[in-house]
């Protein structure tokens, strides 16, 4: 039996969800859509393990730009070795490609398909519930200034230019 072990990265935070009985991708992309729409329902089919908040908006930032670079934030890596369980049957879902190839450096088992982005589409929808610490209000506030502290970081100016 293969447990599947989502990775959502928020401006909040790292969280690392698994997903009850995932045996038969292909069903289990049907069962993850129909239950979607529904918090309770869907989850039945995956539960919060752990939830690491970033100490403020610079790591987050610092983490984002990481991440865009290909590199592999060493808190990621912390992250994973506290919460990831290794071995035969543990699997790691990511979404991103960058951070699908970092883990295979790193020898993590890893996988990106539909299945994959629906389970974490379905996070998404319901972070709110999962995350009771942290606020809907304050999840967008830091969803907006992470956005803006990435572009500033990331724009490159050119003098030259007029």
């Amino acid at each position: 039996m293969v447990i599947l072990y989502p990775l959502f990265e928020a401006a909040a935070g790292l969280a690392l969800f698994e997903v009850k009985e995932f045996d038969d991708a292909g069903k289990m992309l049907a069962d993850v859509q129909r239950s979607v729409t529904s918090y309770g329902t869907f989850a039945r089919l995956v539960s919060l393990r752990s939830f690491l908040p970033f100490s403020g908006m610079h790591e987050a930032t610092q983490y984002a730009i990481a991440l865009e670079k290909g590199d592999v934030p060493e808190v990621l890596v912390t992250f994973l070795e506290a919460n990831l369980p290794r071995g035969d049957g543990h699997v790691l879902g990511v979404t991103d490609e960058r951070v699908l190839n970092s883990m295979n450096q790193l020898k993590i088992s890893c996988r990106s398909d539909e299945t994959v982005g629906e389970v974490v589409r379905g996070i998404r929808a319901h972070m709110n519930t999962f995350l009771k610490a942290v606020t809907p209000e304050a999840m967008d506030q830091r969803q907006l200034s992470l956005a803006h502290m990435v572009a500033r970081e990331t724009v490159s100016f050119n003098s030259a230019r007029q």
